[in-house]
């Protein structure tokens, strides 16, 4: 049996008003501390770090892989810099480990040292291949409409892709090889990450079955919401439930992943499919099953956000829902208002905005499957201008009030 506990151990923070931005430094709170001192002296103790000299190693590795990014094309564009991890990344972890040793607890660490250099290459490579999008993403002589917008969605694909190749190596490669490191070390207490920890207890019967880990009781520290961000102060919470939204995000990672080795987000066979950012479609992409009764339209949508219900109408050849995503089944990136959608429907495509808190973005839906998430898109821009009068109507109706 495990006790686990899950920390805020760190964080970045700004302010739009003041435009300051910046790292935050967390300590352990009082009351963490004073809980941790019930265990026994001698009471092996995992922590989601690793020893001063692997950091130190992983560290230097960023800083000396090789790094060649393309020079800036024009004379206002700025050097790409080397990726680098902040100067602080470890302070939390310091300050922990000297008071669990201060206790007479026995201290492990379980971070895999080669991952992070995996992990590494992948930042690298991403900063390089962006250095080279910057010198291309500019509308070139002679070059169509058309073809930047293309090229400006190839671009944004990339880096999607690239950031979601990232992610997969820092948060579910890392987090199986915590698990296994806990498992193989006969750790008796653990603190990792309130992301780890919160997927962990939500997700507790299959973490059993896989990595034959039980878990006998759970604590957190979570962000204090009524100071100031910078301060950088937690709460504990004993005998914690886990934030559900908060560990979706590896649900929702799962299905970005999934969405890009095969095209799709479910089994099903959804009615439409479709995008609600039409610059990375990627980001925005959406499966749609609808149950109609006349006009009357309901049912669920299922992106890598989450899992919304919706309902509405179609009527006089344009369709109007309204989307809210269920609270346990979506990420901390889902906003839980309600999300409105107005659209004119054409030969099976639909064509409209989503809007939410005053703010409106466009949104393409079509029977059609994706083959290609360029042409997905690419398809709003082409539908706006073949329909031009129909969106230009809706357009002034949602907008021009």
């Amino acid at each position: 049996m495990v006790y686990l506990y899950g920390v805020t151990h760190g964080g970045y923070w700004s302010n739009l008003l003041t435009g300051y931005a910046g790292e935050m430094n967390i300590s352990p709170t009082r009351e963490l501390v004073a809980d941790l001192s019930r265990f026994p002296r001698g009471t092996r103790v995992g922590l989601e770090f690793m020893s001063e000299q692997y950091w130190r190693e992983v560290q230097l590795h960023l800083l000396t892989l090789p790094f060649n990014p393309p020079d800036p094309r024009f004379e206002d564009q700025e050097f790409a810099s080397r990726p680098s991890y902040a100067a602080d990344k470890a302070y939390y972890w310091d300050i922990l480990q000297k008071v669990c040793s201060g206790l007479g607890l026995d201290v492990v660490f379980l971070e895999d040292k080669n991952l992070w250099l995996e992990y590494n290459k992948v930042l690298i490579r991403s900063a390089e291949n962006g250095a080279r999008r910057s010198n291309l993403f500019v509308k070139e002589k002679g070059e169509s409409d058309e073809h930047y917008e293309r090229k400006s969605i190839v671009f944004s694909l990339e880096r999607h892709e690239e950031v979601i190749s990232a992610r997969k190596i820092h948060e579910i490669d890392r987090d199986n090889q915590l698990l296994k490191a806990v498992k193989s070390l006969g750790v008796d207490v653990v603190f990792v990450g309130i992301g780890h920890s919160d997927y962990w207890m939500a997700n507790h019967r299959s973490i059993q079955s896989n990595f034959g880990l039980n878990f006998e009781g759970y604590s957190a520290e979570v962000p204090k919401m009524d100071v100031r961000p910078w301060d950088g102060l937690t709460v504990f919470v004993k005998n914690a439930q886990p934030n559900l939204r908060n560990a979706f995000i590896r649900a929702s990672l799962e299905r970005a992943i999934r969405l890009l080795e095969t095209g799709r987000l479910s089994d099903r066979k959804p009615d439409f499919i479709g995008t609600w950012d039409v610059d990375n479609p990627l980001g925005g992409y959406f499966e749609m099953f609808v149950t109609r009764n006349g006009k009357a339209i309901h049912g669920e949508i299922v992106d890598c956000l989450g899992d919304a219900d919706f309902e509405g109408e179609v009527k006089n050849r344009e369709m109007r829902f309204v989307k809210k995503y269920r609270q346990d089944r979506c990420s901390e990136g889902a906003s839980l208002k309600e999300i409105a959608y107005r659209g004119i429907v054409r030969n099976g495509d639909i064509i409209g905005y989503f809007v939410i808190d005053g703010w409106g973005k466009p949104f393409y839906a079509t029977l059609q499957p994706a083959d290609d998430f360029v042409d997905l898109g690419m398809s709003w821009n082409s539908s706006a201008k073949r329909y031009k009068k129909g969106i230009k109507s809706l357009r002034k109706r949602l907008f021009e009030k």
